[in-house]
């Protein structure tokens, strides 16, 4: 069984569902606790690591600040940044924020956070959210926008453009900000590529599927061996896999492979 919670407190509920079946399972993108893995033999989880989408995030981020060397729009000497946050207490949420602020803060720049709001992972929501900090603040006063998600990222372009922002081709530094996501989905692409949002990160999802088949159809529940044959590490019963970066400003698909949507 191959299963993606939507909330990870279910895990027990399967878990105590097919325990006495024996069946596999292999959870993928949400993760449920380490206990109600462990209670399990053949329960695995395959996804990724809520810090390693932040540390890919900032790469990205930082290679922007270097790239542009225009980022302080209102020359007040901070970065002023508004985060657009997924829902409160969520793992990942937390993991792509707090590790953001601390390789911002490993790095010295100074960060003036705006707002960090709880947008539930909705474009929608973020919408909103921004309109009102930008209705606060102005549009001059706002450097950057990190989201934990491409969703809540594509709802603060919809907004930008809305007031001019942000538009495409004939972007001029007093007409955008850099608009940050989390995992590649493709209307986030198409975006990037037409330079309305700056850039995401998002799981190698080709690896993502493999292993989480292989997982499936395999017996073996010696960590070990799974790792030989996914090619993976499996440890404490998980595989994270590692994040793939795509921007509209630099290049990162030599590190990788060309990236298509069909």
């Amino acid at each position: 069984m191959l299963i993606n919670l939507i909330d990870p407190k279910l895990a027990q509920d399967v878990i105590d569902h097919v325990k006495p079946y024996g069946n596999r399972i292999v959870f993928f993108n949400r993760k449920p606790s380490q206990p109600i893995l462990d209670s399990y033999k053949n329960a695995f989880y395959v996804g990724t690591k809520g810090e390693s989408s932040g540390q890919a995030q900032f790469e990205i981020i930082s290679d922007y600040i270097d790239y542009t060397r225009n980022y302080d729009r209102n020359k007040n000497g901070y970065l002023d940044v508004i985060f657009l946050q997924g829902e409160e207490n969520s793992p990942d949420a937390d993991g792509r924020t707090s590790k953001i602020l601390k390789l911002f803060d490993e790095r010295k720049i100074l960060l003036n956070v705006i707002s960090k709001n709880h947008d539930n992972w909705l474009a929608q929501v973020a919408y909103d959210d921004l309109k009102n900090q930008i209705s606060r603040v102005g549009a001059n006063n706002v450097d950057m926008i990190i989201a934990n998600n491409d969703v809540m990222a594509i709802g603060a372009v919809k907004f930008l453009n809305t007031i001019g922002y942000n538009t495409g081709e004939s972007n001029s530094v007093s007409h955008y900000i850099p608009v940050f996501g989390v995992d590649g989905i493709p209307e986030a692409i198409e975006l990037i590529k037409s330079n309305k949002m700056t850039g995401t990160v998002f799981a190698d999802f080709s690896a993502l599927a493999k292993v989480s088949t292989i997982l499936a159809t395999e017996s073996l529940t010696d960590e070990d061996e799974l790792t030989r044959k996914t090619w993976y590490k499996v440890k404490n019963k998980s595989v994270l896999i590692p994040f793939v970066k795509f921007s509209d400003f630099k290049d990162y698909s030599k590190r990788t492979y060309p990236i298509s949507f069909h």
